[in-house]
């Protein structure tokens, strides 16, 4: 049974594996939030054309769209606060504004549209290309991981208490990594899907 949005995530964790390898210069940049989403866009460009990557071009490129995609990801942020603050249906419109978010920097960079173009075609590629593969992509299964990680620290603690912190620690390092410098992957993996 093909199962996308977890073939999405295991090619996330190796392409950024081979970023990382091929060059240690984006690797601080990738753990700087929206940065990320541009820098791995760039790079994902980059290596799905020649199969390596050009770590000062694609840093070079990412500051330069920076303001752009800032514009473009405050916009749909400023909208997702607002319907979560309506119970249950302003939740389900906050949900598809993230997606929306998250389609901001691959729009970017392999299309070129930003501003209300931009904007006009997140919507597009969300409502119309995605029947549900961006909501398992993006929400479920990095919550299920997160829910799985704090049950084996859960479980480990109370067994074992010395490792009660470490787990700890470990939760909070595994958070920030799926939610920064995995999460930009994955998001330019989903782009790469839906648009196909």
């Amino acid at each position: 049974m093909d199962r996308p949005g977890i073939t999405i995530w295991k090619d996330a964790v190796r392409i950024q594996f081979n970023i990382i390898t091929q060059s240690m210069l984006v690797v601080p940049m990738l753990f700087i939030p929206v940065l990320n989403d541009i820098l791995s866009a760039v790079l994902i460009r980059q290596y799905n054309s020649a199969n390596k990557i050009e770590p000062r071009n694609a840093i070079s490129e990412s500051i330069t769209g920076l303001i752009k995609l800032i514009r473009m990801k405050l916009y749909f942020e400023i909208r997702s606060m607002l319907w979560a603050l309506i119970p249950i249906y302003g939740y389900i419109k906050a949900l598809r504004h993230r997606q929306y978010w998250a389609m901001a920097s691959n729009v970017l960079v392999f299309e070129g549209n930003y501003g209300e173009k931009g904007i006009k075609r997140c919507r597009d590629i969300i409502d119309n290309h995605s029947s549900g593969l961006a909501t398992r992509t993006l929400i479920t299964i990095p919550t299920i991981l997160l829910f799985l990680v704090t049950v084996v620290w859960v479980i480990s603690g109370t067994m074992l208490e010395m490792l009660y912190f470490p787990g700890f620690v470990t939760i909070i390092v595994f958070i920030y990594i799926i939610t920064v410098p995995v999460s930009g992957a994955v998001n330019t993996l989903l782009y790469l899907r839906l648009i196909k």
